[in-house]
C-alpha cells in the first residue's frame, strides 16, 4: 500500500487542504479503509480497478471514474481488489460549492459520478487531464483556474471562522459578531456547505478530539472532551457514537495500526 499527502499548488491553498494519493496491491492486505466525517468534500480520481463503497444499507456499488464525495455525518467504508490507484482533493470545509452542480444540500451523504454532481465547464477540462503523465498537476491548474474568481464574501469568511476554531465558537455568536442573522447563515451553509453549521461544528470538534486522543498513548478523555469544547465527556461520546459509530477508546485502537502502515508507506 501506499499513500501520500501533498499540499496543493498556491493557487489552491485558500479552497484544498491537500491532495493525496492512494494506491494498493493486489497482494496487499489491507482490503477496507473506513472514512471518517471531516466536513470536507472530496473529489476523487480512480486511475486503476476502482473501489467498491459501502452504504448505509449494506449494498456496495464501485466507485466512478471519476466522483465527488459529499460532506458525509457517517462513517464511509472503501473496500478495495485488485490494483488500486486513487488521487484525492480535498477542499476546504467552505470552499467546493463553485464546481459541483445542483448545490451543496445535494451531494451530503452521497457518492455521485462527476457526470451529474460537477460543473459542466470544469467536467470536461477535469476529464480531458485523466490520461496525461501529468494529471496530477493538471487537474490541480484546471480548478485554480476555474475557483480563483471566487468573492470572498462576509458570510464565506464567517464561515471560515467556524472553522478556524474547529467548532467551538457556537454559530449564533460568529453570525452576531459579523452582524448576519442566524436563519441567513443557516441558508448559507446549506447551499454551500451541505450541512447546518451545528453540524458542521460538531463533525469539526469530533475530528479535533479524534487527532488528540489518536496522538497520546494514554489519552485523559475528560481534558479532551474540554479541550475541546464539549460540555463534558459524555458529550463527546455521543459524537463519537454518531460520527464513527463507536466509542473513542474503540475507535483510537482500531484505527491505529493502520495510522502505523500509513505512516511506513509515507516514508518509502
Amino acid at each position: 500500500m501506499y499513500y501520500q499527502e501533498k499540499p496543493p499548488i498556491p493557487s489552491l491553498e485558500p479552497f484544498v487542504r491537500c491532495v493525496w494519493r492512494h494506491r494498493t496491491d493486489i497482494k496487499d492486505n489491507t482490503d477496507c479503509l473506513r472514512l471518517f466525517p471531516d466536513g470536507c468534500l472530496e473529489l476523487i480520481f480512480c486511475c486503476q480497478e476502482p473501489p467498491n463503497y459501502q452504504l448505509p444499507d449494506g449494498m456496495r456499488c464501485a466507485l466512478p471514474e471519476v466522483s465527488l464525495i459529499g460532506t458525509f455525518s457517517q462513517p464511509l467504508e472503501l473496500h478495495f481488489q485488485g490494483q488500486t490507484d486513487l488521487i484525492g482533493i480535498r477542499f476546504r470545509p467552505t470552499r467546493a460549492s463553485r464546481i459541483v452542480s445542483g448545490g451543496m444540500a445535494a451531494m451530503t451523504n452521497r457518492i455521485a459520478c462527476c457526470t451529474e454532481s460537477l460543473n459542466k465547464i470544469i467536467r470536461r477540462k477535469l476529464m480531458e487531464c485523466i490520461a496525461k503523465p501529468t494529471k496530477i498537476l493538471d487537474i490541480q491548474h484546471v480548478l485554480s483556474d476555474h475557483l480563483r474568481s471566487t468573492d470572498d464574501t462576509k458570510l464565506s469568511k464567517l464561515a471560515d471562522e467556524i472553522v478556524k476554531s474547529k467548532g467551538r465558537i457556537p454559530a449564533r455568536s460568529v453570525a452576531e459578531n459579523f452582524g448576519v442573522h442566524e436563519r441567513r447563515l443557516r441558508r448559507w451553509f446549506t447551499d454551500h456547505v451541505g450541512v447546518t453549521p451545528q453540524t458542521l461544528s460538531r463533525i469539526l470538534r469530533f475530528r479535533r478530539a479524534f487527532d488528540l486522543i489518536k496522538a497520546m498513548h494514554h489519552p485523559n478523555l475528560a481534558n479532551v472532551a474540554i479541550q475541546c469544547g464539549y460540555y463534558d465527556q459524555s458529550h463527546m461520546i455521543r459524537d463519537f457514537n454518531k460520527f464513527a459509530g463507536q466509542s473513542p477508546t474503540s475507535l483510537v485502537n482500531q484505527t491505529r495500526p493502520i495510522l502505523a502502515l500509513i505512516s511506513a508507506c509515507r516514508q518509502r
